[in-house]
């Protein structure tokens, strides 16, 4: 950048590089996570019935990395606003971060709860955009429609996704209703103002959640 633009300042915070515990010469490594954290749950099964939540990070050199998890009862209001104050607790007191998740209820109800310490300037709550398609879809069973607000979400230019809204108004008015009842600063790239990194959905955590998959029903301690 600095090649191509002169005059642009390249300022990089970045720790030394270990491989095996030791120091890899002529190779570093950034200094802080995209201010970004996934959140997600997934049920436990067999004989212990819980939830399990998940708040995953990505590193500059894009390694996904589990920082915080919580077994709790259920996915309810009291379950998230405790793993919420945990997470701003230990992990981003002071810092300004996006949070990705989906639209579950306890979750937008704990940070509806928890006021002014998950709202902006602190925190930009986003939502995972394969959860808006997805609930679109199953109001509407239309998937062509479920598509069209995938490309949406996508878009980077406010005037082309104002296009393809007017496209969705044309095709179905209850559904063009539906989906400027969410705030678009929540859900697409075009007003989106960079707080995203890129990252349109909780893929992140989904990863990790899979992972697990095989071994859900094994008791708490396994």
């Amino acid at each position: 950048m600095q090649k191509y633009n002169p005059g642009t300042i390249a300022d990089l915070e970045t720790l030394p590089y270990y491989r095996n515990d030791r120091v890899v010469e002529d190779v570093r490594q950034f200094h802080s996570y995209k201010p970004i954290i996934q959140i997600d749950g997934t049920f436990l099964y067999g004989r212990y019935k819980k939830v399990l939540l998940l708040t995953v990070v990505q590193d500059g050199n894009r390694k996904t990395i589990l920082i915080a998890f919580a077994l709790v009862p259920r996915e309810d209001t009291d379950s998230c606003k405790f793993f919420l104050k945990k997470i701003r607790h230990y992990f981003f007191r002071n810092k300004r971060v996006c949070l990705i998740s989906d639209r579950g209820p306890g979750l937008l109800s704990a940070i509806e709860i928890l006021g002014s310490r998950f709202r902006s300037p602190h925190v930009e709550h986003r939502y995972c955009l394969r959860y808006v398609a997805s609930n679109y879809h199953g109001r509407y069973k239309k998937d062509s429609e479920r598509k069209l607000i995938l490309r949406m979400g996508y878009e980077l230019l406010p005037n082309k996704f104002e296009e393809m809204l007017e496209e969705l108004k044309e095709k179905n008015t209850e559904g063009y209703n539906y989906i400027v009842g969410i705030p678009k600063e929540k859900w697409t790239n075009a007003y989106n103002w960079g707080f995203r990194y890129g990252h349109m959905t909780t893929n992140l955590a989904k990863a990790i959640n899979s992972s697990l998959k095989g071994i859900r029903n094994l008791p708490i301690t396994r």
